[in-house]
């Protein structure tokens, strides 16, 4: 078994730690903003600019992350995340409110793009799709924790949950701090990229129309996961409680998630080496397309608990392999952009997914998640389309 570079192994403890205390406020998020006087359009914007400034600062963080030391930025990224939760502890009102959770997005962009160029750029010619899979899966451990300790700990408690949520995100710097590893500067490299075209394109090169034609269907995938997450976000609740859900029971679908994801990332990501990471990503995306739209369709509470189960370890198969199929088509020294355009595209979708899904969800229970998932489908056989010609 291949062991991991220090570099993966330091990056999962840091992905951890901060999906860890990231995720620990969010469940009481919304009613702590409207404790503190917030309206509900407010606390849609404070939710909103988030994902706003990642869609936005995505790319020119993944072009900033090639020409300065990726342990750099990532570590100053998090301390500045981690800092920011002190916003909500003092009376900064609304205002400050959204300020700091637009830091929040702007911060998580840059630990996003730079966390996954940083492991392409130092497991290209190894092991890549095991890399991102432990990446992916530590962050899901993290998630899996997170939300389920902010919620025991209670909306009464928020100010001191914001402060420790902070001191756990800023903590996650210290296993990238520059010190600590060689290496992750900004790098040029091509290596492992002749190797992949011939393999798997048929020479030892693609042109310029090829490439653009594989890539826009990295970003088709892109796309199709991101709708998958909005509307799951947005409407996966809602669709809980529609079937008489307890709160508890709501709680434990994103639990049962989350950890098959986490215990899955492994050996999904090892299987994306094995297999082409491209047959993999359409396989699982169009997997995760029936679930979406076996949702409404499925009577039991208990069902929806075993359906979000699946849901998860199929989504530890497509993370790595989308991953891995943008790394086998990009040279080092434009992985940060790439990464940057992939996170926008990915970021924007979940933001429309969410708007479109809320919307349609008071209209049509069905039409919303079957609707996602025909969606889903048309953007993946795009994706097929344009590989298949390039």
């Amino acid at each position: 078994m291949t062991t991991a570079p220090s570099s993966v192994t330091a990056l999962s403890v840091s992905g951890f730690l901060e999906w860890l205390g990231a995720t620990a406020v969010l469940p009481l998020l919304p009613l702590f903003l409207r404790e503190h006087g917030c309206s509900d359009g407010m606390i849609g914007a404070i939710i909103g600019v988030f994902f706003f400034a990642g869609v936005v600062l995505a790319y020119p963080l993944g072009k900033i992350s090639e020409v300065v030391n990726k342990k750099v930025l990532l570590a100053t990224s998090l301390f500045i995340y981690g800092l920011s939760n002190i916003l909500f502890v003092v009376p900064v009102g609304s205002v400050g409110y959204l300020a700091a959770r637009g830091i929040q997005g702007a911060g998580m962009a840059a630990i996003q793009v730079v966390s996954l160029a940083w492991v392409g750029e130092e497991t290209r010619s190894r092991t890549p799709g095991r890399a991102y899979g432990l990446i992916f899966g530590s962050q899901a451990a993290g998630t899996a924790v997170g939300p389920l300790l902010g919620s025991m700990l209670g909306l009464s408690v928020m100010p001191v949950e914001f402060l420790l949520s902070g001191l756990v995100v800023a903590a996650a710097a210290l296993p990238v701090m520059p010190r600590s590893l060689a290496g992750s500067g900004a790098s040029g490299s091509v290596k492992g990229v002749t190797t992949y075209r011939r393999e798997h394109l048929g020479g030892s090169s693609i042109s310029l129309f090829q490439f653009r034609r594989a890539a826009s269907g990295v970003l088709l995938a892109a796309l199709a996961s991101g709708v998958l997450v909005g509307t799951d976000d947005a409407c996966w609740s809602l669709l809980m409680q529609h079937k008489g859900a307890t709160s508890l029971e709501i709680g434990l679908s994103w639990t049962m998630y989350a950890l098959p994801l986490a215990a899955a990332s492994i050996p999904a990501g090892a299987l994306s080496d094995a297999l082409s990471p491209r047959f993999l990503t359409v396989v699982t995306l169009m997997a995760l397309a029936i679930c979406l739209a076996s949702y409404p369709f499925l009577p039991k509470v208990w069902m929806l608990l075993v359906i979000s189960a699946v849901q998860g370890v199929i989504v530890a198969f497509s993370y790595p392999a989308l991953q891995a199929t943008l790394l086998h088509l990009v040279p080092d020294r434009g992985l940060g952009r790439w990464e940057g355009i992939v996170a926008s595209t990915q970021t924007l979708a979940t933001s429309v997914g969410a708007v479109g899904a809320g919307a349609f969800y008071a209209i049509s229970v069905k039409g919303t998640f079957v609707g996602t998932a025909v969606v889903m489908v048309v953007l993946v056989l795009g994706s097929c389309c344009l590989w298949w010609v390039s």
